[in-house]
């Protein structure tokens, strides 16, 4: 009897200390507890509305003081170049059509998951960085790379626990689809890879950063199906870290 509860207390400290999987999910729709949505079709017909594709991850260790988290989103379009849709920076067709949001509010709509920020405000900062501007990068690919920090004296505990958590979520617009002044290639088929978050505690506690998927094929999804070679190998990273950590304080 002795030898069983030795052994029982030693399973108990192992379950207590070892560290759950981690990794990343990128889904459409709402976080991939809720049930996984890989592909997203739209018929490309109205200028109203939008679709949202959301980034969450299961937390590599125990963050005791969580501060900070990046989120970058690789898209890989079909074709040479990327289509008029597909630019959305100042001046070009789709002005502001894609943005990246870390507010634990906008996150509330995935209604299956936590989000990592706890309802705690949080400042962001979001780029979209297109082609060959992008180390690795090719001209048809766009890099949706942002991230958010709360207030310094304002961490808290996030345990690895094999939870999913929300960490932001990308919004596709449908503006400029049809009719007047339309920026053609919705209907061209991309590749969307959840590639890193980098998660930041302050200094002397630990900071992580994850790249791989928490499941098989957890980490990407497709728009308008099937899009060639997805997902494509991670290419070289350009971390917009340093902003990132400039809004801890």
């Amino acid at each position: 009897m002795k030898k069983v509860l030795t052994l029982a207390a030693t399973l108990m400290v192992l379950g207590a200390t070892a560290s759950m999987a981690s990794g990343l999910y990128l889904n459409w729709d709402d976080c991939a507890a809720g049930g996984v949505v890989k592909d997203k079709t739209f018929a490309c017909g109205s200028n109203l509305g939008n679709v949202q594709v959301y980034c969450s991850a299961i937390v590599p260790a125990d963050m005791p003081s969580f501060a900070a988290t990046s989120a970058i989103v690789d898209v890989t379009v079909d074709g040479a170049t990327l289509p008029d849709w597909w630019l959305t920076n100042s001046g070009q067709c789709r002005q502001n059509a894609i943005s990246m949001t870390f507010d634990p509010t906008a996150l509330a709509g995935g209604f299956n998951c936590w989000n990592i920020w706890h309802d705690n405000p949080n400042l962001s900062v979001f780029a979209v960085q297109q082609g060959t501007n992008v180390q690795g990068h090719s001209a048809n690919q766009v890099r949706l790379n942002g991230g958010a920090a709360i207030p310094a004296g304002s961490e808290y505990d996030v345990p690895n626990d094999g939870a999913e958590l929300i960490i932001s979520k990308v919004i596709i617009n449908f503006t400029k689809t049809i009719n007047t002044g339309a920026c053609a290639g919705c209907d061209v088929a991309a590749c969307l890879v959840f590639n890193e978050a980098k998660m930041q505690q302050p200094a002397g506690i630990g900071d992580y950063t994850v790249t791989n998927a928490a499941e098989t094929n957890s980490n990407y999804v497709t728009w308008q199906t099937n899009p060639t070679n997805c997902p494509l190998s991670t290419p070289a990273l350009n971390r917009t870290w340093g902003a990132v950590k400039s809004l801890y304080r």
